[in-house]
């Protein structure tokens, strides 16, 4: 993993732009055990698939096929220029281009499509480009973007890892047993479906957009930028805005906090749930109306906490 990370680091330092080609240096380690260029495999050897890539775009598919193609579709390139691949033990790791190549693409944008089968492990780390994944079924998905968009299907998994530094993040359902985490640091969040024990969705600038959430424990974090929740379901839920409105549908939960600094709350019940809705804000208003420091609207059989505390924002409480 600390290779893996010093490669990816040395990349981004390299990385410079030259109308549309991109110039990039970096060096792996077991360069001599990689081989050229576009390839087909067994699907049953392969239980992990490893991908670093520095510019362009991944295109990721699910097969049932015993044999499968990986498909570099960049045409012109040198034979340094071409993607390297390695069939180490049960993990396939596909590179960029040669190891320790300084060149420069030209006009062309590098793509590979991987067909990948169920129930493996899937890591994909893209330094200055696009990721597409269609739906899969894996043991467990990470993957990483330092600028650049990442775009998935329905995924089912053990954990679900999806990180950009500078880039959109679009899912569709997402279901994990475990962890499921989106983190953007300069980038919007929209994903269709969250199911997991664990679902943690951050982003430092831009705004966090989810339909139904079903989760043991939820965090929503954004620091400039709206959240915007349609269906929670949670035992506990913490929701932080710094600055930016929240709006939040509430159905069977334990306990939700929710935190805004500068922008208003809007809260529902969904589905015939209830809340239990406590207030306290410095100077904003509930419902319209000006809101004591503490305060308490109790919606249907109140069964949900919701805590809501802002300094400066509103909060209006309807019920669907």
């Amino acid at each position: 993993m600390k290779k893996m990370i010093c490669s990816l680091l040395m990349i981004a330092l390299c990385l410079s732009f030259c109308g549309c080609g991109v110039s990039a240096s970096a060096s792996y380690p077991h360069a001599e055990m990689y081989t050229i260029g576009s390839f087909t495999y067994d699907a049953a050897t392969v239980h992990a698939v490893e991908i670093n890539w520095t510019s362009g775009r991944v295109e990721l598919s699910e097969s049932d096929s015993d044999k499968l193609a990986v498909t570099e579709t960049t045409q012109g390139l040198t034979e340094d220029q071409q993607m390297r691949w390695w069939l180490d033990g049960t993990t396939l790791r596909i590179q960029y281009w040669k190891s320790g190549y300084t060149g420069t693409l030209v006009n062309k944008e590098k793509r590979v499509t991987v067909e990948i089968p169920k129930d493996i492990s899937l890591n994909v780390h893209v330094t200055s480009g696009e990721i597409r994944a269609e739906n899969h079924q894996l043991k467990d998905m990470v993957l990483q973007a330092t600028s650049g968009e990442i775009q998935t299907g329905a995924v089912n998994a053990d954990s679900i890892t999806v990180q950009a530094t500078s880039g959109e993040l679009k899912a569709g359902p997402l279901r994990a047993q475990g962890k499921l985490s989106m983190q953007c640091t300069s980038g919007s969040i929209r994903i269709d479906n969250a199911m997991a024990d664990t679902v943690t969705l951050e982003s430092t600038s831009g705004n966090v957009t989810a339909g139904p959430v079903d989760a043991k424990s939820l965090t929503v974090g954004v620091t400039s930028g709206k959240i915007k929740l349609e269906a929670v379901k949670a035992e506990t839920a913490i929701i932080n805005s710094t600055s930016g409105d929240v709006s939040l549908g509430v159905y069977q939960c334990g306990k939700v906090d929710i935190s805004c600094n500068s922008g208003d709350v809007t809260l529902s019940t969904v589905h015939g749930s209830g809340a239990t809705v406590n207030f306290k804000t410095n100077s904003g208003s509930l419902n319209g109306k000006d809101a004591k420091k503490n305060a308490q609207q109790i919606i249907g059989d109140g069964a949900s906490i919701v805590n809501v505390n802002t300094t400066s924002g509103d909060l209006k409480i309807t019920d669907k």
